[in-house]
């Protein structure tokens, strides 16, 4: 702003911000060259910046694991639910959509797996439906009484 540069890009309009300071150009720039320098001190640095406080950041978040194998969620299911884990991947039967739709809520949290990867492991079933089961899944894991805390048990039993 006092005049020792050329703007290249024309980003900042000189005159207004000197009116600011003063109508004459001269006292303009004195005033402003004080300032800078009075910015430049190391006192009013001090205040201006953020102290160093000292402090620790201690991240208390707790990193699920991902990496179950699906083997694994189908046998839990089937021992927690009753229903063989042959029926799990047997199309069209009503009596193992329950488990069926237990296994694919599991899936996708404990073993990272699309939709296309649980249709692979249940076999004879859609995109679509996988996504019904695991809204359903998702309903019974938290309000039906037998499935509430499914995960945390699946989780205990792996580490036990």
């Amino acid at each position: 702003y006092l005049g020792l540069r050329k703007d290249a890009f024309n980003i900042v309009d000189e005159d207004f911000i000197m009116q600011l300071f003063s109508q004459d150009g001269d006292k303009a720039r004195k005033l402003y060259l004080e300032l800078v320098y009075a910015c430049n001190n190391q006192a009013m640095i001090d205040t201006v910046e953020f102290k160093n406080e000292k402090s620790q950041y201690r991240s208390e978040r707790v990193i699920l694991i991902r990496d179950f194998p699906p083997e694994e969620i189908l046998e839990f299911v089937s021992k927690c639910t009753g229903i063989d884990k042959r029926l799990l991947r047997a199309k069209n039967r009503r009596e193992a959509t329950e488990g069926r739709a237990l296994c694919v809520f599991l899936m996708r949290y404990l073993c990272n797996f699309t939709h296309s990867d649980i249709c692979k492991v249940l076999g004879y079933t859609s995109a679509s439906r996988i996504s019904k089961l695991g809204t359903m899944g998702l309903r019974l894991a938290y309000n039906d009484e037998r499935y509430m805390g499914v995960i945390d048990r699946l989780i205990k039993e792996r580490s036990a």
